[in-house]
């Protein structure tokens, strides 16, 4: 260990003695901190200068009439790009001198925005032939003036697309819900259902009246001898009647037709909407039935709030329609179902009301009760069963009666509509025509009672359409078309164009590109500084009277003493010196000393080489440090690189030291930095064993393959 010493210290004073020595020592302890800060600095934040970037702008589009309004998307894109500064846009309006401009390398890139842009974006809403057509922009792009301004230059077609988007919902969207706004098309709808219902009122009236008017041609054919006479008195009266119901029962045989079959329609619908809250009950007792007392289940309570209110909007629309069907007609079994129905519905609000204990209670107690949950597990139960029962009351009680009683209602409809026309034209025959209508009036008792049946079921038929209508108009859906026509076209426009907004949350936040890129660039100045070292200092160490003959393990360690000492110098430089020009550091002394550390491995392996193989060796580390440039993943993810680099990566002296490096820039994580420090170490044991271990055999080969090497007098 002392002739150790002695080496270190004999290179110091000589240091000492030399001047020009010293100059070129501090020289070379400050070399690569320079190199570090200058590739630092010019990456400090390249991607806000984007704004330099010249691209081309053509607009050559001719517009569009489009619902009386003249459209042109090219111009309104063009005017929002001058407010944008992400490129230096520069407009021009040729397509020739945008091309020219990129070939001769004035400009990055150009973008022709085609004459039918705007035209062919509006055949989305039916105009032209109707076929669907996607405008195209011309991107012209300078691939040869730097290999990175055409990635960049990308970021100019991305904001082209975005204000495309932005403007194609202003401009289009908004002039179609303007337009609905400005002709109350949301008010005319609904006032269109109500006349649909005024008439079908008014059809109804008439009915009535058609049905006095028999009930009369009863009493009349009830009466005594005079009944002929009464009957002749009579019919004139009925001629008017039936001619001012033609109108209606033509209309009337029109519903005849639309309602034909409908009844099936309306008795599906309904089983669909039980089978939906019986099914909708059955995943809530199941959920409620897993719950376990004593752990926070917030999220599961909520789930089930989310169910419960489904449940409870479909069974309160089933129950309007039972409540309708039970006022209108008369089906047995459905006041059973209506009364299940309700009753599920006080079980719905009862577990309501739980579950919002439970989540007090999870606030204040981060769990459960017992108690809480056993009263909402035995009322879900309830409810379940409840429901179990209603399906199927209504399955075999109220739809096989349902079906038959609207089938005959439908049936009557079209009856009723043939006798009137029958009894119509026979107002118009001779006497001897009258004379036959009283003989068959003598049996208009059992006619006319008949025909009061058949009327009154085309009353409840017309209710039922009135309220099918009215629940149409009263539904979820059409409420919700309503109100997005009701909504500003401005807002609606606005959120359609940009329907997302996202919040970018930093993990490891780093605030320049700069302070990203230190770690791989102080990595690599430290082993840069490594290289010049041994390209100037000599490794060997002279022959001493004083040290007599030294041990290979002598040399080696004696003047690596030098070596080492100034690679520490020159990582502390490099660490200090990023901390001066701004880099994010979370953690001082940590940086400094991984990056002496770093030095000093990375000196150690190319001390190593070069004591071993003198030139070879210095040639070995710099092809080590250009595949560790390439490979390492200081730049690119190494995902992105071929395969090969993927496998070599974590072998290399640099992996370790720039995740190391890391940790102290963006933010510590575990065990990490430990863990990258003891890998850093780890490559010290092969330059060990080859500078220490395996020192004599290859010290002979290193000076048979020098002695050959000096015979070229070329190559010292």
């Amino acid at each position: 260990m002392g002739k150790i010493i002695h080496i270190f210290t004999t290179d110091i004073k000589k240091l000492v003695k030399s001047r020009i020595a010293v100059v070129i020592l501090i020289g070379l302890i400050f070399i690569p901190g320079i190199y570090a800060w200058l590739n630092i600095d010019s990456n400090w934040d390249p991607y806000s200068n984007t704004g330099a970037l010249p691209i081309a702008i053509v607009n050559l589009d001719e517009g569009y009439t489009f619902i009386d309004k003249d459209i042109n998307i090219g111009n309104n894109l063009t005017e929002s790009l001058k407010e944008n500064h992400d490129m230096k846009w520069i407009f021009m309006d040729s397509e020739d001198k945008a091309k020219d401009c990129v070939n001769a390398s004035r400009c990055y890139g150009a973008i022709i925005i085609p004459k039918e842009f705007t035209s062919k974006i509006a055949t989305l809403f039916g105009e032209g032939d109707g076929k669907i057509e996607k405008p195209k922009c011309i991107f012209y792009v300078n691939d040869k003036k730097n290999p990175i301004a055409p990635i960049i230059v990308n970021k100019a077609v991305s904001t082209i697309q975005t204000k495309v988007n932005e403007t194609f919902v202003d401009s289009l969207v908004f002039q179609i819900l303007n337009k609905a706004d400005s002709m109350n098309i949301a008010e005319k709808g609904e006032d269109s259902t109500q006349k649909v219902i005024g008439a079908l009122h008014n059809v109804k009236s008439q009915v009535n009246q058609l049905q006095a008017t028999f009930v009369t041609l009863s009493i009349a054919a009830k009466s005594t001898s005079n009944v002929l006479d009464a009957v002749r008195d009579l019919l004139p009266s009925v001629q008017d009647v039936s001619d001012s119901s033609m109108d209606s029962i033509k209309d009337m045989q029109k519903v005849a037709k639309s309602f034909d079959g409908s009844y099936e329609n309306l008795s599906n619908n309904l089983t669909l909407a039980i089978d939906s809250a019986k099914e909708i009950s059955d995943d809530i007792n199941s959920t409620i039935s897993n719950l376990d007392s004593g752990i926070d289940v917030t999220d599961e309570l909520t789930i089930i709030n989310e169910k419960i209110e489904r449940l409870s909007t479909v069974l309160t629309r089933f129950d309007d329609v039972l409540q309708n069907l039970d006022s209108n007609l008369n089906i047995p079994g459905i006041t059973d179902v209506k009364n299940e129905i309700e009753e599920a519905l006080n079980q719905v609000n009862d577990m309501k009301d739980k579950i919002n204990k439970a989540l007090d209670e999870i606030r204040e107690n981060k769990k459960v009760l017992d108690d809480t949950l056993n009263q909402l597990k035995n009322t879900s139960n309830d409810l379940h069963s409840n429901m179990e029962s209603a399906q199927n009351d209504f399955k075999s009680k109220v739809v096989p009666s349902l079906n038959d009683l609207l089938k005959d209602s439908s049936s009557a409809l079209n009856s009723t509509a043939k006798v009137v026309t029958g009894l119509n034209k026979a107002m118009g025959k001779t006497d001897k025509a009258i004379d036959n209508l009283i003989e068959t009036l003598n049996s208009t008792d059992e006619l006319t009672s008949n025909i009061n049946t058949v009327l009154e079921g085309v009353k409840n038929n017309i209710d039922l359409v009135i309220s099918e209508i009215s629940t149409a108009e009263q539904s979820e859906i059409y409420m919700r078309l309503v109100q997005l026509l009701e909504n500003s076209p401005s807002e609606v426009a606005d959120f359609i164009s940009t329907p997302v907004e996202t919040e970018e949350i930093g993990v490891y936040k780093i605030a320049t590109y700069g302070s990203k890129m230190a770690p791989f660039y102080t990595t690599l100045a430290a082993w840069v500084g490594g290289t010049l070292l041994v390209s100037i200092v000599k490794t060997g160490v002279k022959p001493d009277k004083k040290l007599g003959e030294l041990k290979l393990y002598q040399e080696f360690f004696g003047r690596f003493f030098i070596f080492g000492t100034t690679s520490v110098l020159q990582g502390l430089v490099i660490c200090i010196g990023d901390i001066v020009l701004g880099v994010q550091v979370i953690n001082y002394p940590l940086f400094i000393l991984t990056g002496m550390l770093s030095s000093l491995v990375f000196m150690l392996i190319i001390y190593s080489l070069t004591i071993s193989f003198g030139k070879v060796g210095e040639a070995a580390s710099v092809v080590l440090l250009v595949i560790q440039v390439a490979g390492s993943g200081g730049t690119y993810p190494i995902e992105l690189l071929p395969r090969l680099f993927q496998v070599f990566q974590p072998f290399m002296p640099f992996y370790p030291a720039m995740n190391a490096l890391r940790e102290t820039i963006g933010g510590f994580y575990g065990n990490e930095y430990i863990i990258n420090i003891g890998i850093l170490l780890c490559h010290t044991i092969i330059p060990l064993i080859l500078g220490v271990a395996l020192r004599k055999p290859i010290k002979a080969l290193k000076d048979k393959l020098s002695k050959k090497l000096e015979e070229t007098d070329l190559i010292a």
